[in-house]
């Protein structure tokens, strides 16, 4: 009977992820996944995306039905401003503060290179050559963020059984990781004799740069930070990762 129940569950599920791909009624999929979040698992999630890859529909796929499934049921008429919903001392709120750094950073290269790229010459002890290395410098210290999620917040959700939740930010980790190690060795390779070929370089790997990361943080702030406060629930949880986040300390704190 309980067998029964689960598989009972599963393809009520399936069909839900089904009629979220063919773009059924959106109010009556919302209705339908808060029923159902309160009586399934993780593992239940986990079963009906195996099933789905089984049936042709690609892994990436099934986790974006997934994650949408989880947003119906989660986080449907929830406040919309994470930030003001967590004490002044949680983890998250830290990560979220990070986040806007970040933001006014990238901001600060899309300004700067617009302004490279107008320029003639430039050498690298110009006032914008300088501004840039420093603008890189603070990207760079957002790998210790990377790190940190990697290392610490991705394996609390996998922990709880919600290993999909961290693929997609995990990669989107590894392509940023690419992206500023690029600028960092464009820079470093800096010659003013060959300035036309570096702006032109500098522009490309820019615009791609701020587009992932940009696409990251809004992915990180509205999806997983708020589906990850709703499964992982033990406060004690959260305890524990912000000391381990505090031992390995915040990004841009020493810049």
């Amino acid at each position: 009977m309980k067998a029964e129940s689960r598989k009972d569950k599963t393809e009520a599920l399936m069909q839900i992820l089904r009629r979220i791909d063919q773009g059924d009624n959106p109010q009556t999929l919302r209705a339908e996944a808060r029923r159902l979040i309160e009586q399934i698992t993780p593992r239940d999630l986990a079963r009906a995306e195996e099933i789905l890859v089984r049936g042709g529909a690609s892994s990436h796929q099934a986790g974006q039905l997934s994650v949408a499934f989880l947003l119906m049921g989660v986080l449907e008429g929830r406040e919309a401003n994470l930030r003001e919903r967590l004490p002044a001392d949680h983890v998250l709120r830290i990560i979220l503060a990070e986040h806007e750094l970040t933001r006014c950073f990238l901001a600060d290269l899309d300004s700067l290179v617009r302004e490279i790229v107008t320029l003639e010459r430039m050498t690298d002890t110009s006032m914008e050559f300088m501004r840039l290395s420093h603008v890189a410098e603070h990207l760079h210290a957002m790998l210790e963020h990377i790190e940190r999620e990697d290392d610490v917040l991705f394996p609390a959700l996998r922990q709880h059984g919600w290993s999909a939740l961290a693929a997609a930010p995990g990669r989107a980790h590894e392509q940023i990781r690419g992206h500023i190690d690029s600028l960092l060795r464009l820079l470093g390779t800096f010659r003013a004799e060959r300035f036309d070929a570096f702006k032109q370089q500098l522009a490309l790997l820019s615009q791609t740069l701020i587009q992932v990361i940009l696409e990251h943080l809004h992915e990180e702030d509205n999806l997983l930070f708020p589906i990850a406060l709703e499964v992982v629930k033990e406060p004690e949880a959260w305890h524990r990762i912000k000391r381990l986040c505090d031992e390995i300390g915040y990004c841009g704190v020493h810049i």
